[in-house]
């Protein structure tokens, strides 16, 4: 998380007024937003070894057989950016009154998925069934995701995600032309409804983001600053860069040791 924003102004005496009206309104509108992905989840199998009950000269015996498990291997991108424009508005409750937003979001970047570069091994993969997962904390603020366009100019509608496996990320959609050590290009827009405060995942291994508003009195807090920022009267544009080595999780892993 690098980027917040939002905070209304409240009298002490009206406090506990205010902060239900707040809450009201963020619980129609949406709450406050944590933008995280995009990741590319593909599945695959490892051999591992079983003890089976057999009969074997009348007797019942236990043997050890190779056997096939399945798991999901995630990669992040290689580069992200992202692009977006907040419009603030103001919504009352009785006498009270709270700040809300609406975020326009462009991302792009690519992957490049490589299970052996990864140290991931893996016996059989299934490429046809990759996904590429995204997800916003509060969902009820979603007005639209998607489609994902990739570089050979498909484009592909973002679904729920199955939420056993990656509930985490609850919006998939399916990609093809995925293949080991290729370069996968990706862009996708999507419109979200916040209140409060407006975070970033930089899951990217670089990530960029440039930010505008028209919101005169933003606060920059979080994990990473703003390398520009502009604040004046007619609003504020920001932008800001970071790397993998500040994020404090890898560029690819696998829920296997979770399945073991």
């Amino acid at each position: 998380r690098y980027w917040r924003d939002w905070s209304s102004d409240v009298c002490s005496s009206d406090l506990e007024y205010q902060r239900q009206a707040t809450e009201e309104i963020a619980g129609i509108w949406g709450r406050q937003q944590l933008v995280t992905g995009p990741v590319l989840t593909i599945p695959y199998a490892y051999k591992v070894q079983v003890v089976r009950a057999r009969i074997v000269n009348g007797k019942k015996v236990d043997v050890e057989e190779t056997d096939l498990a399945s798991a999901l291997a995630y990669f992040l991108p290689e580069s992200l950016a992202i692009n977006g424009t907040i419009d603030p508005e103001l919504r009352h409750r009785g006498i009270y009154e709270t700040v809300v937003y609406s975020t326009k979001l462009k991302l792009t970047g690519f992957f490049q998925p490589d299970f052996i570069a990864s140290g991931i091994e893996a016996d059989r993969i299934d490429w046809d069934k990759a996904r590429v997962l995204f997800g916003v904390s509060d969902l009820h603020g979603v007005r639209t995701v998607g489609p994902l366009k990739t570089g050979e100019g498909k484009e592909t509608p973002f679904e729920s995600a199955d939420a056993a496996a990656d509930g985490f990320l609850p919006l998939a959609a399916k990609v093809n032309g995925v293949m080991a050590g290729t370069r996968l290009d990706f862009s996708f827009e999507a419109a979200v409804q916040g209140s409060k405060q407006l975070e970033f995942t930089p899951v990217g291994k670089i990530t960029t983001a440039a930010l505008q508003s028209v919101w005169p009195d933003p606060s920059f807090t979080g994990a990473s600053l703003p390398v520009m920022r502009k604040v004046g009267a007619e609003g504020f544009k920001a932008e800001w860069e970071t790397s993998h080595f500040s994020r404090g999780f890898p560029q690819s892993w696998t829920n296997r040791l979770i399945n073991n």
